[in-house]
């Protein structure tokens, strides 16, 4: 029946879990080597330090590894995908923005570090599953926005933003471009 209605989608589904699969992998990492001190994680108190800043930098703290580790497991299952898609866009976006305020690089791209073009390419995957759907081969597969994705793709990008600001705004409260 999606065959049909939908028409032949060739290798779109398979390139949809891949793209699930590198954003949710370093979400998951990335949350995880936080809150279990691995690698050359400082955990939840290194975390608390780079944000030391941050008029919230407790909250903060906690709320970005856990925020990385829930989009990046229904990311990974393609599951409440706009959901997730949305976690991971706020989360990508603040640690750009983070990456951003460490540097006094401000509007000069070409001295930008990597990590705040790792995190802005990683937050463009989070808003192109949102409108693309996380495709058939998902646990969202029964879902109507696994296949096409609906005019709400642009109310959670909007709402997603829009947390993203305000976390910035309240949260940090860091000018990252002065």
């Amino acid at each position: 029946e999606g065959y049909h209605r939908y028409g032949r989608r060739g290798t779109i589904d398979f390139g949809l879990l891949f793209i699930r699969i590198a954003l949710s992998a370093y979400l998951i990492i990335a949350g995880a080597k936080t809150f279990f001190e691995l690698g050359d994680s400082q955990g939840l108190s290194g975390l608390e330090g780079d944000f030391a800043n941050y008029a919230w930098d407790t909250a903060l703290s906690i709320a970005v590894p856990t925020m990385q580790l829930i989009a990046g497991v229904f990311l990974l299952l393609g599951l409440i995908t706009p959901l997730a898609a949305m976690l991971g866009l706020v989360v990508t976006g603040f640690s750009a923005v983070h990456e951003l305020a460490q540097t006094d690089a401000g509007l000069d791209v070409f001295s930008w570090p990597d990590s705040v073009w790792l995190s802005l390419v990683l937050f463009v995957i989070a808003v192109g599953l949102q409108f693309t759907g996380p495709g058939f081969i998902s646990l969202d597969f029964k879902r109507s926005w696994a296949r096409r994705p609906l005019g709400t793709s642009w109310v959670f990008v909007l709402i997603g933003v829009a947390i993203l600001v305000a976390l910035w705004f309240f949260g940090a409260g860091v000018n990252p471009l002065s």
